[in-house]
């Protein structure tokens, strides 16, 4: 009977210490600051892999997640602190596009300010390497200053959990161990709501300007000033001087406006409306040359944008209007409009 007691006394001993070890690895795998990877299956794993060695320094996790879907920047931004806290990371990094390719985005979960970088291309066409370098500043950046403001302020950890195990030995009667019960989670230790976090504002003024053409070799300059919003609208004034309006006899001065809507991704579709008037002068049979105003359109754009270096990018669109006129009556004329455009 005493030699049964020995070995269930070791049993329980060896399964008491193993139980420690796992209680302990699992608190200090929490203790490990994580950063949540939200961007496509495609590249999400080798870029993971890069960024676990750029960060290896800091003892940090890498978690993946899907990119975070929303309207607009503002609205991807708080689903993605969302994403980060239901996965138990502490920080957020995701992809916009800009300008010129993407950009990497990062934001703590509890903080408000969005941090962003610029990446020389899109996220497909890179190197992981290179986008991990760029996220991997981004976080240091983040954590950084966090730690800045809270390095005076921060309690004291609270003490690892620990596991006791009494073990006592009666003749005729089982052996028992109990461990105590984790605390109960409070609703104090509640997740606070996602904060709201700021956007970086896209509007701004664009100049374009290239030629317009028609079939049989017909071809003018063509010009636009518009100012584009961060939402995508677009509304603007645009000319043209040349024969778009007229044949091969005729040149033409054309003024109008215009209100498009432009998607996000690279290459970015453009489609919307315009509505103008023109003042033609033309050479008639027999020398005789006259001007004449009225001629008035409205028609229908889209096309498409390429971003180029700098803050320049190609635009090739295909337009059709309808047009009518006291001297030449009604008619419809379609063209084509390639466009060198800047950002101002």
């Amino acid at each position: 009977m005493v030699y049964g007691s020995g070995k269930w006394a070791a049993a329980l001993l060896l399964a008491a210490a193993v139980m420690t070890i796992t209680a302990r690895s699992a608190h200090a795998q929490v203790d490990e600051p994580a950063v949540a990877l939200l961007l496509d299956a495609d590249a999400r794993a080798e870029i993971g892999r890069e960024l676990r060695v750029a960060l290896a320094e800091r003892h940090a996790r890498v978690v993946a997640g899907t990119a975070p879907l929303g309207d607009t920047p503002l609205v991807r931004a708080a689903v993605a602190q969302r994403m980060a806290r239901g996965l138990g990371a502490q920080l957020a990094l995701w992809s916009e596009p800009g300008t010129r390719g993407a950009q990497l985005h990062a934001v703590l979960v509890d903080g408000s300010e969005v941090r962003h970088a610029p990446l020389p291309g899109v996220i497909a066409e890179l190197e992981p390497r290179v986008v991990a370098t760029v996220a991997a500043s981004l976080v240091d950046e983040l954590w950084q200053e966090h730690d800045a403001h809270v390095v005076e302020a921060e309690p004291a950890p609270p003490p690892a959990p620990s596991i006791s195990v009494e073990i006592r030995l009666e003749p005729e009667r089982p052996l028992r161990a109990r461990a105590p019960q984790p605390p109960s989670r409070g609703d104090d230790d509640e997740p606070p709501p996602a904060s709201v976090a700021a956007e970086p504002d896209g509007s701004g003024w664009g100049l374009a300007g290239g030629g317009a053409f028609q079939t049989g070799g017909l071809a003018s300059f063509e010009a636009r000033l518009a100012w584009r919003s961060r939402d995508g609208w677009c509304v603007g004034a645009w000319s043209t001087f040349g024969h778009v309006f007229a044949s091969e006899n005729w040149e033409t001065v054309a003024l109008g406006v215009e209100l498009a809507r432009s998607t996000r991704g690279v290459p970015s579709l453009e489609y919307g409306m315009f509505a103008g008037f023109d003042v033609v002068a033309s050479d008639r049979p027999g020398g005789e040359r006259g001007n004449h105003a009225g001629a008035a359109l409205i028609g229908a754009r889209v096309g498409v944008g390429v971003p180029m270096a700098s803050d320049w990018r190609v635009r090739l669109d295909f337009s059709a209007a309808a047009v009518s006129s006291a001297v030449d009556g009604a008619g419809l004329l379609s063209w084509v409009s390639l466009l060198a455009e800047r950002r101002l």
